[in-house]
C-alpha cells in the first residue's frame, strides 16, 4: 500500500483491509476451540493471528480528524494573538508546519500530518520509547509515504527528545500527547518536568495539544445535579473528612 498526496477519503488510509490484520493465506479455523487430534496442531486462534497494532489504530485512533482538528485549532488561536500584538506576523506563524507526536506508538498522526498537506512544506517528528513499534511504525506506516524523509522517528525517552536533549530534535510549532499519555506520569514533579520540556521545545506560539479524559460521555451535552449542605460540607470539611476516613482505613 502507498499512500499518494492526493488520497482524499474518509477513510483511514493508514489501516488494512482486513481488520484483524490477517494474511491473505491466514484463516480462523471454525472449529479451533474443539479438542484436537492426538499430534496434530492446533490451530492459530483470532488473537493469535491479528495484528495488535492494526487493531489499536482502527479502534483508537482517527488521524485524518486528529490532524484536521489541530490545523483548526492552531490556525484560531494564532490569528486571535497574532491580531491583538502584531498583525505584520501573521504570513509567518498563521499556519503550523512542524509537529512532534510524542508517546507516537506506529506514528500514524506524524504520517498524516504530512501526507494531508504535501504541498506545505510539513515535517514531522515522533519518539516512543518501545523499539518494537518504532520499527512497526517505519516499516508498515513511514515507508508509505511518498516521501520518508518528512518524518523521523526516535527510540526514546519524551523527556530526552528534543533540543540540547540526548536525541537532538528542533523546536516545533504542535507537540501533541493524545490518548491520554500524560497519566503515563504519576508523580507531580515528572508531569510539571515534562510541560517545562514541552515548553522549552516550542516555537513561538507553539501550542501542546493532550487529552486527559474521554469516553462518550466527554462530548455529549449533559446537566450533572449534585446537593451540598453550605454550611458544613465546605471543601475543607470535605478534604479533613477524607484524611480522617483514609486514617482509619476506611474510603470517602
Amino acid at each position: 500500500m502507498v499512500v499518494g498526496d492526493k488520497t482524499a477519503s474518509n477513510k483511514n488510509v493508514w489501516l488494512k483491509d482486513a481488520s484483524l490484520g490477517l494474511g491473505a493465506n491466514d484463516s480462523i479455523e471454525p472449529g479451533s476451540r474443539r479438542k484436537q487430534k492426538k499430534g496434530s496442531a492446533r490451530p492459530k486462534t483470532m488473537a493469535e493471528l491479528a495484528d495488535k497494532h492494526q487493531l489499536y489504530m482502527q479502534a483508537v485512533q482517527n488521524p485524518r480528524k486528529e490532524v484536521k482538528n489541530i490545523d483548526v485549532i492552531y490556525r484560531t488561536l494564532s490569528s486571535r494573538l497574532l491580531h491583538s500584538i502584531d498583525r505584520t506576523l501573521m504570513h509567518k506563524y498563521r499556519h503550523a508546519v512542524t509537529l512532534r507526536e510524542d508517546f507516537c506508538g506506529t506514528a500514524i498522526l506524524c504520517a498524516e500530518w504530512v501526507r494531508s498537506s504535501p504541498l506545505s512544506g510539513r515535517r514531522a517528528y515522533g519518539v516512543d520509547i518501545d523499539p518494537s513499534v518504532i520499527g512497526y511504525a517505519n516499516s508498515h506506516i513511514i515507508s508509505n509515504l511518498n516521501d520518508e524523509s518528512l518524518v523521523q522517528l526516535v527510540c526514546g525517552d519524551v523527556l530526552e527528545a528534543g533540543c540540547h536533549s540526548k536525541y537532538e530534535l528542533p523546536p516545533v510549532d504542535i507537540i501533541a500527547a493524545f490518548n491520554f499519555a500524560l497519566c503515563y506520569f504519576h508523580k507531580r514533579r515528572d508531569l510539571i518536568s515534562y510541560l517545562k520540556h514541552c515548553y522549552k521545545n516550542l516555537n513561538d506560539f507553539g501550542l501542546l495539544f493532550c487529552d486527559i479524559f474521554g469516553g462518550t460521555e466527554s462530548i455529549q451535552s449533559q446537566v450533572s445535579r449534585h446537593s451540598f449542605d453550605l454550611e458544613s460540607n465546605t471543601i475543607s470539611h470535605l478534604f479533613a473528612l477524607r484524611d480522617k476516613r483514609s486514617n482509619a482505613g476506611g474510603r470517602i
